[in-house]
């Protein structure tokens, strides 16, 4: 049950209604005018008929228009929208993108773990998760035969706060900044051709490869730090609560810039945010390990020489420190895809040059399984938010 674009000679949008009456549709124009149109910006090209017909069903007129109008982007960390088919996803596959979200919820939901007052898509009535961030989920609730009447419904990510709202996605958007409970929209930057070399990934053996570099004045040059940034941190006391050392180019790092997301990595560090703070967030790579009986077979910090997570990618991939040598300063770096049964092992390579390769600023290009970085490096740095529901 598509709905068919209709362009007034004024060039007002709107859409065909259950009826075939058109109507007008205000808010995704206001939310179109406050993205802005730049010309050098990453836009998503959807096969939506494609996509539509792979899900087994339709999705609302508003968020289509969206992502066929608007320039690719996020509103900072706190709300990142489905863009089928950019940033190494499948073009067809509405729900790749979020797809460790979407496992973790079945997880969770199965242990008993969280609360969960709503059934998962395709489940009758289920919600349909359209975007994510830092502090929530952002889903929509399916029982409308219409998907233009699917209200917005947010949950926190531990899945314990759930709120349901008056609105579909752009109205619901809107309200959201002019309440200033979202940061304004940054657009992708437009991609650049790359050529892309195999990383030194699944080498077995290291013999022979050079000692990982500190690389974090380059890093910190490429991102450029935030102005208004000021350090505070107690290093000795930070190393003491997580029970190890770290690498220095990693606390070079976190002192300049704090915690963030470099392209779409976050990086952990001392942050008043569990979802951002390092120590908080080691037990979630082992936990992942267990789920696929993995766990007998790798070991993970604070046992000793175990896997130290730093980070994770959009699309849930663990970024850890290999700390099976005694001096932080020769830890390279090992990827985990979310289901654990993937992975990749960079010998070669610090934080802080992982880093530079992954976005590509100096080769060879660090590739993770598959779905590299296509555009210039990026840095948000973190804003802490209390983690609570956004209110109508």
């Amino acid at each position: 049950m598509l709905k068919a674009l209709v362009h007034r000679p004024d060039d007002t949008i709107e859409r065909q209604s259950l009826t075939g009456d058109p109507m007008p549709t205000q808010a995704i124009e206001q939310l179109l005018r406050v993205t802005g149109n730049p010309p050098n910006a990453t836009r998503a090209a959807v096969d939506w008929a494609t996509v539509e017909d792979g899900l087994g069903i339709s999705l609302p007129f508003d968020y289509k228009t969206f992502v066929d109008q608007a320039p690719a982007g996020t509103f900072g960390n706190e709300l990142l929208p489905t863009y089928p088919g950019l940033l190494g996803y499948p073009a067809n596959d509405f729900l790749a993108p979020k797809a460790h979200i979407l496992d973790t919820f079945m997880r969770w939901r199965e242990s008993g773990d969280g609360n969960f007052p709503f059934s998962l898509y395709p489940e009758p009535e289920g919600v349909l998760l359209w975007a994510s961030g830092n502090s929530f989920c952002y889903w929509w609730l399916t029982g409308s035969n219409d998907p233009n009447d699917w209200p917005v419904v947010t949950s926190n990510r531990s899945f314990t706060q759930w709120q349901t709202h008056k609105h579909g996605m752009a109205q619901f958007v809107l309200d959201e900044l002019d309440a200033g409970r979202l940061p304004h929209f940054k657009p992708y930057p437009a991609a650049r051709p790359r050529v892309f070399e195999p990383a030194k990934a699944n080498e077995k053996a290291t013999e022979g490869l050079p000692l990982p570099q500190d690389h974090s004045a380059a890093l910190i040059v490429a991102i450029g730090p935030p102005s208004t940034w000021k350090t505070h941190n107690n290093w000795p006391a930070i190393e003491t609560r997580l029970g190890t050392a770290l690498p220095n180019d990693y606390k070079t790092f976190i002192d300049a810039c704090g915690t963030g997301t470099v392209c779409d990595i976050t990086i952990f560090g001392p942050d008043m945010c569990e979802s951002r703070d390092i120590a908080f967030r080691q037990g979630d790579q082992a936990a992942a390990a267990d789920d696929v009986g993995l766990a007998q077979y790798m070991s993970f910090h604070p046992r000793k020489r175990g896997l130290l997570c730093w980070g994770r990618r959009a699309d849930g991939t663990y970024l850890s420190w290999k700390t099976a040598r005694d001096n932080p300063e020769q830890w390279t770096v090992a990827a985990f895809l979310p289901h654990m049964r993937s992975h990749q092992f960079f010998e070669d390579m610090s934080f802080s040059t992982f880093l530079l390769r992954y976005s590509g600023v100096t080769p060879p290009t660090a590739v993770i399984v598959g779905a590299p970085w296509l555009t210039s490096i990026t840095f948000d740095h973190h804003q802490c938010l209390q983690e609570q529901p956004p209110q109508v």
